[in-house]
Order: structure tokens, then sequence, then C-alpha cells
């Protein structure tokens, strides 16, 4: 049996052993909040350790998969808060990326629209990447002088030095089927039948 926590700006769909975990805020363009990382963090530890989960999903509601870092959020405590409380929330994002990489379940990253910044980030973590090749691709952080420090060893995971160093200091956007070539992506698929079969082949 399977209890999963309840959820505000998750959707949780569980069936066969498989749970996918679907970013419900398309108001901010699933943007990763304290709020919504929380949650995540919440249903990732719940299921950790659970064998009936052999698998997991993150897909993104509204059309995107997720937008990145909440800026006007992060700017906000940025003004507010002390050295100290910044650091501590830089760590509590490094460790959350830390813990998707880490799942002992097999983790499908189901790219529709964009994953930009840290939703970037978030699909480097992932074993297997199944994107549309329109889906947009870009560290756009560095744009605005935010270096992507804690998502870099995954970047660097997925591309390799050279071409994750480029796209660290260039912001370069890519799509899905570029993305496929720099070893991103493992299936490129448009829409959910197609999708759906290239989830089911893993």
């Amino acid at each position: 049996m399977i209890e999963l926590p309840q959820t505000n700006l998750l959707s949780l769909e569980f069936s066969q052993g498989w749970l996918t975990i679907w970013f419900n805020s398309p108001e901010n363009r699933n943007a990763l909040s304290e709020a919504l990382t929380a949650e995540l963090r919440t249903v990732l530890e719940a299921v950790r350790n659970n064998s009936d989960v052999r698998g997991i999903s993150f897909r993104g509601k509204g059309g995107i998969f997720c937008a990145g870092g909440d800026l006007k959020s992060f700017r906000s405590s940025l003004q507010q808060a002390d050295k100290t409380s910044v650091m501590a929330s830089s760590r509590s994002a490094a460790s959350l990326f830390a813990l998707v990489n880490s799942m002992p379940q097999v983790t499908v990253m189901i790219i529709e629209g964009a994953a930009m910044a840290g939703g970037l980030g978030i699909a480097c973590t992932g074993d297997v990447v199944i994107a549309e090749p329109s889906a947009k691709f870009a560290l756009t952080e560095a744009m605005i002088g935010i270096p992507p420090a804690q998502i870099s060893p995954y970047l660097i995971q997925k591309f390799g030095y050279a071409t994750a160093r480029r796209l660290m200091l260039t912001a370069a956007q890519f799509d899905g089927a570029e993305g496929e070539k720099f070893g991103l992506v493992d299936f490129l698929a448009i829409g959910d039948a197609a999708i759906l079969a290239a989830e089911h082949r893993i």
C-alpha cells in the first residue's frame, strides 16, 4: 500500500507501481517556489524507500514543464533576508536537486513547452528525458547575473563539461531536437499518445 501526502501545487497520480508528479502551478509557469519545492521534497521523501513505487515521472500542467526558480519571490527574499538566510535558501535548493538525482526509483522527465533555469536543472537530474522536439531549454538566470551554481554538477553530468560550460556562460537557448544531440533528451515525442508510448518503453 502507498499513502501519498496531500499537496496543493503538485498533482499526484499512482497506477501500477508508477507515480506521476505534475507541477501544478501554471499561473507562474510551474516555477520552483518555496511552497512547491517543499511539497516536492515531502512527496519524494515519502516514497523514496517504498518498494511499491518502481518509477516516477515528472510533468508540468498548462503545457510547460517548469520555468525555474520563482524570481519574484527570490528578489523579495534577497532584499529582506540576511546573508545567513540566503545561504540557507541556496543550500535547500541544492539539497532538492540532490534528492531527485539520488532517488532509487527510475525517474523520467517529460518536457513539454519549456524547461528553463532550475527547470532544466531538474530535467538533468532525471534518469530518462522525454521531450517535444519544439521544447525550449535555457539557463536564463545567467542573463541576470545569477550563476547556476546548485545545478552545475547535474548539467555537467548530462551534457559533459564543454557543452555545460558554454550553456552556463552564454544562456544559449536550444530546443528538444538539439537537446537530443547534446545527450540531454533520450526520446523525442509529440502529443500525449507518443509521450506515453515513450514512457512505456522504459
